[in-house]
């Protein structure tokens, strides 16, 4: 039975994941894409190919008064969460196959290129390498704290 839920909050996970990052919801609206082509230079110039960049250049415009705090705020914490959930669910349902962090590396960092991938093909957000590395943070992280002797032990009581 208690399987059962995990699997239904997994599911439900997966359906809030797609919906934030893939659908038109206030999260994601791009603005005015509708001349760009997929391949076009402008499309390519809003992707940030360069670690780092976004980051550093969110902190140097916090320095000048540039930028809004709470857009910073928000979109460093929302990449650190985005893929942490994923670390629980691995280390819960998927223990059998991903049961060693390379393993678990290897999958998030698959899975997020994927997601920078098709957002954007589909021009539901931008392709920023570093939403690739504070999403595998974060989830890394997560992924280390299940890994605690007594965070297993809790877990493994609330899952069995």
């Amino acid at each position: 039975m208690k399987r059962k839920i995990i699997k239904g909050l997994f599911l439900a996970y997966i359906l809030v994941l797609i919906y934030v990052l893939f659908m038109h919801n206030s999260y994601r609206f791009m603005g005015n894409t509708w001349n760009l082509g997929i391949f076009s230079k402008e499309h390519i110039e809003m992707a940030n190919f360069v670690p780092l960049r976004t980051i550093s250049t969110y902190f140097t415009r916090l320095g000048e008064h540039t930028i809004n705090t709470s857009i910073v705020v928000m979109n460093l914490s929302v990449n650190l969460l985005l893929l942490a959930p994923m670390a629980v669910f691995c280390k819960v349902l998927f223990s059998n196959k991903i049961n060693k962090f390379w393993k678990f590396l290897l999958f998030i960092l698959c899975l997020d290129i994927i997601i920078e991938i098709l957002q954007f093909l589909t021009f539901r957000g931008s392709l920023d390498i570093d939403d690739i590395i504070l999403n595998t943070l974060g989830a890394s992280i997560t992924y280390g704290i299940m890994s605690i002797k007594y965070v297993k032990i809790f877990v493994e009581k609330l899952t069995n």
